[in-house]
């Protein structure tokens, strides 16, 4: 596995990071993984999308074979429906930026007066419709609406 003690002892890496560390390593792994996909996609069968291998992304052939023979699999066609199906049911989308949504709060908890602020306005600040950005949709185009809607009529 990625975290062992061999690693922790060559690098010299404390205890206190391991979390952080493996946050990383998944977050590399996906998109390591995003970019394979795309590439393996483009080929039809599975004995094409064996000899297509990525040379710029992937080494040894038989780490090619076993990945496409497991992007194969049904388990793993089921569990990237799955995750389709949920991408697809999200209504509202994170619309933080780059900062993130702990820099928001610090940045209206300082415009305060009361040095304190509602958890309700930050998201409705931080988040939006899927069809916010349509021009062809007709639900309201910002969540502020929506959610104002919703708080007051109670």
């Amino acid at each position: 596995m990625i975290w062992n003690l061999s690693l922790q002892v060559k690098y010299e890496v404390p205890a206190i990071y391991k979390a952080n560390i493996l946050s990383k390593a998944n977050v590399s792994w996906r998109n390591w993984k995003h970019q394979l996909r795309l590439l393996m996609d483009k080929s039809d069968t599975i004995a094409k999308k064996k000899r297509k291998m990525p040379e710029q992304l992937i080494a040894k052939r038989d780490n090619w074979e076993e990945f496409v023979d497991f992007c194969n699999t049904d388990e793993d066609r089921e569990r990237r429906k799955a995750g389709k199906k949920a991408r697809e049911a999200v209504e509202l989308l994170h619309n933080c930026g780059r900062t993130g949504i702990y820099r928001k709060i610090y940045d209206r908890e300082k415009e305060s007066p009361i040095g304190e602020i509602n958890r309700s306005l930050i998201f409705a600040e931080t988040h939006l419709t899927k069809t916010a950005n349509d021009p062809e949709s007709t639900a309201a185009p910002d969540v502020k609406i929506i959610f104002f809607e919703i708080f007051f009529a109670m």
